[in-house]
């Protein structure tokens, strides 16, 4: 009998230019991603969480309610409401299907999935992120099986998904230089 708690297993003696495929769910914590699949899938699964959540919001008529919001009682009544606690679920079930990309990312990698525990970490969550994003998979088989192939549609969204990643960071840069900017004007 195996042991339930060990991480899965595959052939590595095998070689490296086989055909053999990842052919697992997306959805499933088991199997690989390449960079582009990563990115890609989560591209898709936050626009997929932000038409589902602007269709809540305008179903209920809560959504400018909700965005002039600054009182902490009215967030909390928000929370506590029918559509607080559905925007919750859905933050949730973003979160799952987050945590099981990461892992499949990291699967690429040839890490364990128990390395994404490190994203609830403040910091070490960017270095980390960044760090498996950058690295690249390893070719062929590994110790959680064969590599998965990229098809062409994520490797276009991983590029738009890059290109966003790289502009926001881009307009954060900027927001910090204006303000530091306008802050040595006021004096």
């Amino acid at each position: 009998m195996s042991n339930p708690y060990s991480p899965p297993q595959s052939n590595i003696h095998q070689d490296p230019k086989n055909t053999e495929n990842d052919t697992t769910s997306p959805f499933s914590p088991k199997g690989r991603f390449s960079r582009y699949s990563f990115l890609a899938w989560n591209l898709v699964l936050n626009i997929m969480v932000m038409i589902v959540a602007a269709v809540i919001m305008a179903i209920t008529g809560t959504a400018s309610g909700l965005m002039t919001a600054t009182d902490p009682n009215e967030m909390m009544a928000f929370y506590g409401s029918a559509t607080g606690l559905m925007m919750i679920v859905l933050m949730l079930a973003s979160l799952v299907f987050s945590i099981i990309f990461f892992v499949r990312r990291l699967h690429d990698i040839n890490m364990n999935g128990w390395w994404s525990v490190l994203i609830f970490i403040p910091i070490v969550n960017i270095i980390f992120g960044i760090y498996v994003l950058v690295k690249k998979g390893v070719e062929g088989s590994n110790h959680f099986g064969p590599a998965r192939a990229t098809p062409k549609w994520e490797k276009v969204l991983g590029i738009i998904a890059l290109i966003i990643i790289v502009l926001y960071v881009l307009v954060i840069i900027a927001g910090i230089v204006a303000s530091i900017v306008a802050g040595g004007m006021q004096q």
